[in-house]
């Protein structure tokens, strides 16, 4: 049951931290071509982080928007999800 725990915990991490922000990263990319933005929109809609320059560009809804906000809350509930497995890890945790 443990490992079962675990295990989901570790991929979580791996989704969360990797998985995720890479998939997001693709979505803007694909949301500020579709959207046929100029090369300075384009590159803050890309390359500032956290979705900041995403949701500072479009003020009204935009295509994609209930997309992106379901992957960005799935990722998020799986980074926190997965700093469980860093907590066990630092604190030598041990339930057996």
């Amino acid at each position: 049951m443990l490992s079962t725990l675990l295990f989901t915990i570790i991929y979580a991490l791996y989704l969360g931290a990797f998985v995720g922000p890479l998939l997001l990263l693709v979505l803007r990319i694909y949301i500020g071509y579709h959207e046929k933005l100029d090369t300075k929109a384009y590159l803050k809609v890309v390359f500032i982080p956290f979705s900041i320059g995403l949701f500072q560009t479009f003020q009204r809804p935009f295509r994609f928007q209930k997309l992106y906000s379901i992957l960005l809350i799935v990722t998020t509930i799986l980074a926190l999800y997965g700093m469980l497995y860093m907590l066990y890890i630092h604190f030598d945790l041990s339930l057996i």
